[in-house]
């Protein structure tokens, strides 16, 4: 595919750097990056696509998550978020962050609708999760495009993906980017092909 100009918003993460590995992998080239409380949203949304990594905190602490709330509510390229960045996503549209129980490491399949950024991929991958934040309550604008099973069976399941219903959003909570995830390069490239 001819390489679109990325730019990945880091909110200070060991894991970042992998997922702009993966980026370039898919494009060819490295993508931009900027530490997510040292831009401003004109900065990022000059890039034709925007990833917002994972990081520590909450989406909803402006220490945490900065400049990735005004770059979600412009909504005027197309963005996707990991971890932190998908928890950003919902936050920002009305949503309920909270704790679930830790998954650090864990390896979980995963359950989709096989649309935008999980076209094509096959139902119950592998990915794997580090987090203690989920979505709990999504927004009626968001739609869940993933889940994965609870830490028990009483457990109701984990979202791990969310889709703007009319804007180009999309969010992960699992980690494409980690050699424990499988099919991480499709997901990216699926997300530069604009696939809905």
């Amino acid at each position: 595919m001819s390489a679109p100009d990325v730019v990945v918003v880091d909110h200070h993460d060991s894991y970042t750097q992998n997922l702009v590995h993966l980026v370039a992998e898919v494009t060819g080239r490295l993508p931009r990056v900027v530490q997510h409380d040292e831009s401003d949203p004109d900065d990022v949304l000059r890039h034709s696509h925007v990833v917002l990594s994972p990081g520590p905190g909450r989406p909803d602490d402006p220490r945490d998550f900065a400049v990735g709330v005004e770059v979600l509510r412009r909504a005027t390229r197309p963005v996707l978020g990991v971890c932190l960045g998908m928890q950003g996503l919902v936050t920002t549209y009305g949503g309920r962050v909270g704790r679930v129980p830790p998954a650090h490491g864990t390896v979980s399949a995963l359950t989709h609708d096989g649309r935008g950024v999980l076209t094509g991929l096959p139902q119950g991958f592998e990915v794997v999760r580090y987090h203690s934040l989920a979505a709990l309550e999504v927004p009626a604008c968001l739609e869940v495009s993933s889940t994965c099973a609870g830490a028990t069976p009483e457990d109701p399941p984990v979202v791990m993906g969310v889709r703007h219903r009319d804007l180009p959003l999309e969010g992960v909570q699992f980690h494409p980017e980690s050699v424990l995830s499988r099919h991480g390069a499709a997901l990216v490239a699926s997300f530069l092909r604009g696939t809905r």
